[in-house]
Parts: structure tokens; sequence; C-alpha cells
């Protein structure tokens, strides 16, 4: 992700860190019992990076007007196999993903059923 975002990235990212309380590691996975760190990037103005990232455009791909005009609903462009990459599907996993048993799930409840049929094709 941080090459990626690199050139809009503020100096001194990407940084590794770790939270303490007094003697205690604080990001323990209860789960696992694993203590985990935290590797952080920081963008500039967020505008600048939506841009040049052209952020507005593949807004409007996953989201449309509803029925009626009452607000949006989030839709699977058609276009979706040029889109999901290897980087995005990585950059999904990371962001909406689980691994769990040997197998990555990927969080698609607020698609449609023709939507999810979309991405499985």
């Amino acid at each position: 992700m941080y090459l990626i975002l690199q050139s809009w990235c503020t100096k001194g990212s990407p940084y590794y860190f770790e939270w303490f309380f007094g003697n205690r590691f604080c990001c323990l996975d209860k789960r696992y019992s694993k203590e985990y760190g935290n590797l952080t990037i920081i963008t500039r103005c967020i505008s600048e990076v939506s841009q040049a990232l052209n952020l507005p455009y593949y807004h409007t791909l996953f989201y449309v007007t509803a029925e009626a005009g009452k607000g949006l609903v989030k839709v699977v462009p058609t276009c979706i196999a040029q889109l999901l990459t290897p980087i995005a599907l990585a950059i999904w996993i990371q962001d909406d993903g689980t691994f769990d048993h040997g197998a990555i799930y990927l969080q698609t409840q607020g698609f449609s059923k023709e939507g999810v049929e979309l991405l499985i094709s």
C-alpha cells in the first residue's frame, strides 16, 4: 500500500510503533494471545490524494442512486474484472477480509445477490 501511496505520504512515513500501557503491550489479540505493533502511513491532504487517484470516479462506479432517489446503493460495477487486479484484491483482503482455517473470506454482504455472482464470475 505504501508503494502505491508513497508520493503522497508525509515525511517519516511509514513508521512502526507499539503501544504500551505501563509494562503491558496493548495490541493483544486475545483470540490467539499474540501481540502486534502497528505500521502507519500518513498521506498529505486527502483532497490532493483523492483527485490524484481519481477517487470521485471510483465512487460513482460503486455507489449509484437508489430507486426513488433515496440515497445511494453499493453495487458491483460491470467492469469489476478490469478493476480487480492482484493489487486491488490484496488491498480488499487487507481492508475487509479475514483469514480463517486456511481460507480467505471477503465481506460482500453490502452487495446484491447479482453483484456477488458477478464477483464470483
